[in-house]
């Protein structure tokens, strides 16, 4: 094995993607973002079942770092290419992995390796497919508590589903005053149109009234028939 930094097999895309890895591999919080990143350079390592051959291996990222096995170069220290990750903390982070692929709101949950693995060590109930549900399972297991039968689960499930029908009642009714408020909004543009309409007419009227008032008798009379 050689320094990274030494590497020749490497095109320059390679050897960035690969010291990004050995950057995330030192953060516990951006432990998905390089599992991620993992199964996309190394798919055609991740993606196989049982024993990988070895012209798949020879011909990935991981062969051109003079690695004859996956696990080797997840294992090796950084200043030789590898990860330099412990094998223990490989099997945690590639379990709690494999439940954020089947459960996808576990990227927003800000979820350690530890905490998803915990949660799924519960035993009698099945990982949590909503994000509450394990956020309620990760406050029994700090408090030291377990849940009894799912029911304080079920309670919480059906406090939610209370929530969110109140919720959607409060929304219809505000929907139907805004429908109200657009209705009433119409009619006060239209009296506004009239209150308008009916002071320029009024404006007319004062200017037509003050011009008869200074004509005489029979100018009034001309006036009055040319406006019939």
């Amino acid at each position: 094995m050689i320094n990274r930094y030494e590497n020749k097999n490497l095109t320059d895309a390679e050897l960035k993607t690969l010291h990004e890895l050995q950057d995330l591999a030192q953060s516990k919080r951006s432990w998905i973002k390089m599992m991620d990143l993992i199964h996309e350079s190394f798919s055609e390592v991740m993606l196989k079942q049982g024993k990988t051959p070895t012209d798949v291996i020879a011909n990935s990222l991981v062969g051109k770092c003079y690695f004859a096995k996956f696990r080797e170069w997840i294992e090796a220290e950084q200043s030789n290419g590898g990860l330099g990750l412990k094998s223990s903390s490989w099997v945690a982070i590639n379990r709690a992995y494999r439940l954020v692929l089947e459960h996808e709101y576990l990227r927003n949950c800000y979820a350690t390796v530890s905490e998803i693995n915990t949660v799924a060590a519960i035993k009698d109930i099945s990982f949590p497919s909503e994000s509450y549900e394990y956020k309620q399972l990760t406050v029994f297991k700090s408090d030291g508590r377990r849940p009894d039968n799912s029911k304080d689960l079920a309670d919480t499930r059906n406090e939610i589903n209370k929530l969110n029908i109140r919720n959607s009642e409060l929304f219809r009714d505000y929907e139907n005053e805004q429908i109200r408020n657009s209705e009433l909004n119409k009619q006060l543009t239209s009296l506004q149109e009239q209150n308008t309409a009916l002071t320029s007419e009024n404006v007319r009227l004062r200017e037509t009234a003050s011009k008869i008032g200074d004509m005489g008798f029979l100018q009034r009379l001309l006036f009055v028939f040319k406006s019939q």
